[in-house]
């Protein structure tokens, strides 16, 4: 099957990402199929979808992750960023991976103050 991007998925669509399979609850979030377990999927993520449409239509709003959860997803978001970077920039250009970094801890520690999310819940 032909890959998209995560955002072109409708809601209660199965589709496979990193070897998982997964259901898409929200506009960013899926739960796993297998575990049960949501996570945090970038709209623009290459997805492979497992059907055409969704097995039942949403007849009420998804419930929203936990906060457990979403802690987690942004915390695992923000790591998966940094391993990124260090692994693209590091060896080539130090000071821009440096400075790349800190820009994404700013922005990471703007989205969860957006998010009502205090430092001192941060699990890094």
């Amino acid at each position: 099957m032909r890959s998209i991007s995560f955002s072109k998925l409708a809601i209660g669509q199965q589709f496979e990402f990193q070897g998982s399979l997964y259901l898409k609850i929200s506009p960013i979030i899926a739960r796993g199929v297998d575990d049960d377990a949501q996570r945090l999927i970038p709209r623009s993520a290459q997805v492979v979808p497992h059907n055409a449409v969704p097995a039942t239509p949403a007849q009420s709003p998804a419930e929203p992750p936990s906060f457990n959860t979403l802690e987690k997803a942004l915390g695992a978001y923000q790591e998966n960023c940094l391993r990124i970077i260090r692994e693209r920039l590091e060896d080539n250009d130090p000071q821009l991976a440096a400075e790349t970094a800190e820009a994404l801890e700013q922005a990471y520690r703007e989205l969860r103050e957006a998010l009502k999310l205090r430092a001192d819940e941060a699990h890094h």
